[in-house]
């Protein structure tokens, strides 16, 4: 037993009764204190396409690209803390 579902429900993982979140792509010793819901993630319009010729599979391989990030919904509804 490795103990991680006693410290997954651990109150100290807990504010207000509501579960704390971690992500990865958060910078260390940072915060972002909002509900989940209010972070809508979005595309952007504007989009890239390139092409280039693979010669080894005899196949033109084509790449798009475009922008996509999540954006805060209420920005009252959300604190950012270090």
């Amino acid at each position: 037993m490795t103990g991680h579902a006693l410290t997954a429900d651990s109150p100290l993982r807990r504010f207000m009764g509501l579960p704390i979140l971690t992500s990865p792509y958060m910078p260390a010793g940072k915060v972002l204190l909002t509900p989940p819901k209010n972070l809508v993630f979005g595309l952007s319009t504007e989009m890239v396409s390139t092409r280039r010729f693979n010669e080894r599979a005899r196949a033109i391989e084509w790449t798009f690209d475009t922008a996509c990030d999540y954006e805060i919904a209420v920005k009252q509804a959300c604190v950012y803390g270090y």
